[in-house]
Protein backbone atom coordinates (compact mmCIF):
# COMPACT_ATOMS: atom_id res chain seq x y z
CA UNK A 1 0.00 0.00 0.00
CA UNK A 2 1.61 3.56 -0.98
CA UNK A 3 -0.13 6.99 0.56
CA UNK A 4 0.44 10.24 -0.91
CA UNK A 5 -0.44 12.92 1.28
CA UNK A 6 0.34 16.17 -0.23
CA UNK A 7 1.32 19.12 1.50
CA UNK A 8 2.06 22.81 0.74
CA UNK A 9 2.46 25.03 3.83
CA UNK A 10 -0.55 27.07 4.22
CA UNK A 11 -2.62 24.79 2.12
CA UNK A 12 -5.22 22.43 2.32
CA UNK A 13 -6.18 19.34 -0.18
CA UNK A 14 -9.16 17.71 -1.68
CA UNK A 15 -8.73 14.59 -1.25
CA UNK A 16 -6.63 14.99 2.15
CA UNK A 17 -4.84 12.00 0.85
CA UNK A 18 -4.72 9.05 -1.32
CA UNK A 19 -4.13 5.18 -1.24
CA UNK A 20 -2.88 3.12 -3.95
CA UNK A 21 -2.51 -1.06 -3.90
CA UNK A 22 0.84 -2.54 -5.32
CA UNK A 23 -1.48 -3.73 -7.78
CA UNK A 24 -2.97 -0.88 -9.51
CA UNK A 25 -2.10 -0.39 -13.16
CA UNK A 26 -1.85 3.10 -14.99
CA UNK A 27 -5.23 2.33 -16.67
CA UNK A 28 -7.16 2.49 -13.20
CA UNK A 29 -5.65 5.28 -11.80
CA UNK A 30 -7.31 8.32 -14.11
CA UNK A 31 -8.26 11.34 -12.87
CA UNK A 32 -6.20 11.02 -9.37
CA UNK A 33 -5.22 14.99 -9.04
CA UNK A 34 -5.06 16.37 -5.86
CA UNK A 35 -7.04 20.17 -5.37
CA UNK A 36 -4.73 22.65 -3.60
CA UNK A 37 -6.64 25.41 -1.79
CA UNK A 38 -4.77 28.68 -0.97
CA UNK A 39 -5.20 30.27 2.61
CA UNK A 40 -8.31 32.67 3.17
CA UNK A 41 -7.68 36.04 4.41
CA UNK A 42 -10.48 37.00 6.55
CA UNK A 43 -10.11 40.47 7.89
CA UNK A 44 -12.22 41.52 11.04
CA UNK A 45 -12.96 45.14 11.62
CA UNK A 46 -14.25 46.22 15.31
CA UNK A 47 -13.29 50.25 15.91
CA UNK A 48 -11.12 50.33 18.76
CA UNK A 49 -7.50 49.33 18.97
CA UNK A 50 -6.73 46.80 21.89
CA UNK A 51 -10.25 44.67 21.30
CA UNK A 52 -9.66 40.75 21.88
CA UNK A 53 -10.85 38.84 18.78
CA UNK A 54 -11.50 35.47 19.15
CA UNK A 55 -12.18 32.73 16.57
CA UNK A 56 -13.79 29.45 17.38
CA UNK A 57 -13.88 27.05 14.69
CA UNK A 58 -13.18 23.97 12.51
CA UNK A 59 -11.30 23.72 10.06
CA UNK A 60 -8.13 22.17 8.98
CA UNK A 61 -5.46 23.42 10.70
CA UNK A 62 -2.48 21.43 10.15
CA UNK A 63 0.92 23.26 8.15
CA UNK A 64 -1.08 26.50 9.97
CA UNK A 65 1.07 26.85 13.02
CA UNK A 66 -1.67 28.71 14.57
CA UNK A 67 -1.29 29.40 18.12
CA UNK A 68 -4.32 28.59 20.17
CA UNK A 69 -5.52 28.87 23.64
CA UNK A 70 -6.23 26.04 26.03
CA UNK A 71 -9.79 26.23 25.16
CA UNK A 72 -8.83 25.83 21.49
CA UNK A 73 -10.14 29.21 20.36
CA UNK A 74 -7.65 31.78 18.55
CA UNK A 75 -7.59 34.89 20.39
CA UNK A 76 -6.32 37.85 18.31
CA UNK A 77 -5.86 41.52 19.56
CA UNK A 78 -6.98 44.50 17.27
CA UNK A 79 -4.31 46.32 15.92
CA UNK A 80 -4.10 50.25 15.94
CA UNK A 81 -6.62 50.55 13.80
CA UNK A 82 -9.04 48.48 15.19
CA UNK A 83 -8.55 45.50 12.48
CA UNK A 84 -7.46 41.83 12.59
CA UNK A 85 -6.21 40.18 9.42
CA UNK A 86 -5.93 36.67 9.76
CA UNK A 87 -5.28 33.76 7.16
CA UNK A 88 -7.07 30.73 7.70
CA UNK A 89 -7.31 27.49 5.63
CA UNK A 90 -9.23 27.30 2.80
CA UNK A 91 -13.04 25.78 4.29
CA UNK A 92 -12.79 26.78 7.52
CA UNK A 93 -16.24 28.22 9.68
CA UNK A 94 -16.97 28.85 13.18
CA UNK A 95 -17.83 32.15 15.06
CA UNK A 96 -15.66 35.88 15.61
CA UNK A 97 -16.12 37.58 18.55
CA UNK A 98 -14.81 40.79 19.68
CA UNK A 99 -14.68 41.92 23.10
CA UNK A 100 -13.21 44.09 25.62
CA UNK A 101 -13.63 45.74 29.15
CA UNK A 102 -16.38 48.46 29.87
CA UNK A 103 -17.96 47.85 25.63
CA UNK A 104 -20.25 45.79 23.93
CA UNK A 105 -20.05 45.04 19.82
CA UNK A 106 -23.06 44.67 17.24
CA UNK A 107 -23.42 41.96 16.45
CA UNK A 108 -21.82 40.16 19.24
CA UNK A 109 -20.84 37.12 17.77
CA UNK A 110 -20.72 36.51 14.29
CA UNK A 111 -20.82 32.65 12.60
CA UNK A 112 -19.43 31.97 9.16
CA UNK A 113 -20.01 29.01 7.26
CA UNK A 114 -16.98 27.08 5.01
CA UNK A 115 -14.79 30.36 3.77
CA UNK A 116 -14.33 29.43 0.24
CA UNK A 117 -12.91 33.07 -0.77
CA UNK A 118 -10.63 35.49 0.32
CA UNK A 119 -10.38 39.04 1.31
CA UNK A 120 -13.67 38.64 3.26
CA UNK A 121 -13.99 41.65 5.33
CA UNK A 122 -16.16 41.03 8.64
CA UNK A 123 -17.06 44.44 10.72
CA UNK A 124 -18.90 44.74 13.87
CA UNK A 125 -19.49 48.01 15.57
CA UNK A 126 -18.22 49.10 18.67
CA UNK A 127 -20.85 50.88 21.32
CA UNK A 128 -18.84 52.55 24.45
CA UNK A 129 -20.67 53.17 27.69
Amino acid sequence: LTVYHPSIRFYTFEPMVRSYLATDTDSNLVNQNFKGYAPITIIVQVGIAGADVTFHGWGAYENFNIEKDPTGDLVKVTDANGKVQLNLPWGWMGSITPSIAGHSFTPSSQGLPPVKSSDKTITFTVHTP
